[in-house]
């Protein structure tokens, strides 16, 4: 399946909002008659579908994207007390991965697969999946409604990303726990920012391990299994993350992947180094983070 070009849309300011509307300490976007979205329901959904889609190119499993009906997810309902008609709508028609599904979408962060919750999810008076202390405003500043907001990954742990949508807005917002509440973003620019991470594997995802984040590691050229065994020291150097970019590449990443072979390749010396010197520390390179 193929995602539609969407250019990146700015947002208008929304002119005037009346005092009341300005009192109202739950949003600044009351007043919705004066602010035009820059995407429909339909066009986040494709926007979001051929992010998927790119991911099941990488990493993720397309056994595990599922679609849905023509007629939306049954199990999803329309109405929810904590959500806007919109957002309900967005989450009746997105695809979502298995929640089985062992891939990350970013350090520490699962994507949450909406068709898996209890109905007693949507009876609730509010949404699980944001802390009602929490606050979120828009690239201009202003207050957002949360009842617009859909977490569609879920963070843990320090560091891990919490990713939430904007329905309204058209915006990504990142929350780095513990540590910082990121600038929202155009919801189009981000995907193809993270589609980029990917790509260049400044972001390097590995099976049944958390993501490494590589952005502050330069290239090395081509580093072979001989470099990475001779390394000193605990394994987690700028050498070995070259070397796991390496595997990857060798193994057609990012337009012809052979996960299976790269994957078999990657466990094999780090079996060999469980025997070795270099063992000690192994596991942490996995959960390595260079944030904050």
């Amino acid at each position: 399946m193929c995602c539609p070009n969407f250019p990146i849309r700015i947002i208008q300011p929304i002119d005037n909002v009346d005092d009341e509307a300005d009192a109202n300490p739950e949003s600044d976007y009351d007043c919705e008659s004066d602010f035009e979205p820059p995407y429909t329901p339909t066009e986040l959904v494709a926007i979001i579908t051929g992010f998927y889609t790119f991911l099941t190119t990488l990493h993720f499993s397309a056994d595990d994207l599922k679609l849905p009906p023509a007629s939306g997810w049954p199990s999803i309902p329309s109405l929810c007390a904590f959500k806007s008609e919109r957002a309900m709508e967005v989450l009746h028609q997105l695809p979502y991965f298995k929640d089985t599904t062992p891939a990350q979408l970013h350090y520490k962060s699962t994507v949450i697969d909406y068709t898996s919750l209890p109905s007693s999810f949507y009876d609730a008076e509010r949404d699980d999946y944001i802390d009602e202390d929490d606050e979120f405003h828009d690239y201009e500043g202003r207050l957002v409604d949360r009842r617009n907001l859909i977490c569609f990954a879920q963070g843990r742990e320090s560091g891990g990303r919490q990713l939430y949508l904007d329905v309204l807005t058209g915006e990504v917002t990142e929350d780095i726990i513990r540590c910082d509440l990121l600038s929202p973003v155009d919801v189009v620019a981000y995907f193809e920012a993270l589609k980029e991470e990917y790509r260049s594997l400044r972001l390097v995802p590995c099976t049944g391990r958390e993501i490494i984040e590589a952005q502050k590691v330069d290239e090395g050229g081509d580093v072979g299994r001989e470099e990475v065994l001779a390394e000193k020291g605990d394994f987690g150097t700028d050498t070995d993350v070259c070397w796991v970019r390496s595997v990857y590449r060798r193994h057609g990443w990012p337009d012809a992947f052979q996960q299976e072979d790269a994957d078999k390749e990657i466990n094999e010396v780090m079996e060999e180094m469980d025997v070795g010197e270099r063992g000690k520390g192994k596991d942490l390179f996995w959960w390595r983070w260079r944030g904050c």
